[in-house]
């Protein structure tokens, strides 16, 4: 097993080479949180109860699927923005049966 060291907020290993194979999974962890939390937000402003577990939103029946599909598109948008990436986010949530 190899022993690393702290550096900022990336691990080393005592060779100092930089661990970025953890960077890409924790940056896409990132991404999911921050829109799920500008969904949650969204659906709260609404007054439709949320509960949030892991990458997932449970909302009450009659909430549809287009509807959360538009405020993830809305979000993934947002951070797309944020950050000054050019695209436009399309495409819809499917709903497991």
């Amino acid at each position: 097993m190899q022993k690393y060291t702290s550096g900022s907020n990336i691990k080393f290993f005592k060779n100092n080479v930089p661990n970025v194979g953890q960077l890409v999974p924790n940056f896409i962890h990132s991404l999911d949180a921050t829109a799920l939390r500008f969904v949650s937000r969204r659906l709260m402003e609404q007054k439709i109860p949320v509960a949030v577990i892991h990458d997932c939103v449970i909302v009450p029946k009659r909430v549809t699927q287009e509807h959360i599909s538009a405020l993830f598109r809305e979000a993934y948008q947002f951070i797309a923005d944020y950050f000054g990436v050019d695209v436009t986010v399309t495409g819809s949530i499917v709903f497991p049966e």
